[in-house]
């Protein structure tokens, strides 16, 4: 399925995106996305109820700004990114949006956060510096996994004037 995405906001016809086979893709500036931050907006709830309907499995999200891309699963979209408890994707956007505002407020920032991949594209796409070191867990419910783990550490040093 190739379909043009519209929703009704305030008796206005407006374009969201682009639904094509088991995917919505979206292309907007991040730092005015909503959908994880207000439940009660027309315009999120529309959108969300269209792709359960039509058994989407996932959002690609592109940012205009500097076309960077990620792809969200349906599920931490409908659980505000608490997908089986963790903090998923949604909270990971949520806390990217929150690092950009700090960045262009001049407010330096250091961020420690896991070493995946999803979380390195995130920070590299706007410029941010990433430095993987290694962090001792010692709580785990299995025992071969406690010791030395990679983390991620995000800087945003260089990009304050």
């Amino acid at each position: 399925m190739n379909k043009a995405i519209y929703v009704h906001v305030n008796g206005r016809k407006t374009f969201v995106g682009k639904h094509i086979k088991d995917q919505i893709v979206r292309e907007f500036d991040f730092s005015k996305a909503v959908l994880w931050q207000n439940a009660e907006l027309s315009f999120d709830k529309s959108l969300l109820t269209y792709a359960l309907e039509q058994s989407v499995k996932s959002f690609i999200m592109t940012n205009t700004r500097n076309k960077s891309s990620f792809k969200f699963g349906i599920q931490a979209i409908v659980n505000n990114g608490h997908y089986m408890k963790e903090f998923g994707e949604g909270e990971q956007l949520k806390l990217k949006l929150v690092i950009d505002e700090l960045t262009k407020k001049q407010v330096y920032v250091m961020l420690s956060n896991s070493d995946h991949p999803w979380i390195i594209g995130a920070y590299q796409a706007s410029g941010y510096k990433l430095q993987i070191v290694k962090a001792r867990r010692s709580l785990s419910s299995n025992v071969s996994s406690r010791g030395k783990v990679n983390e991620l550490v995000i800087t945003n040093y260089h990009l304050i004037d």
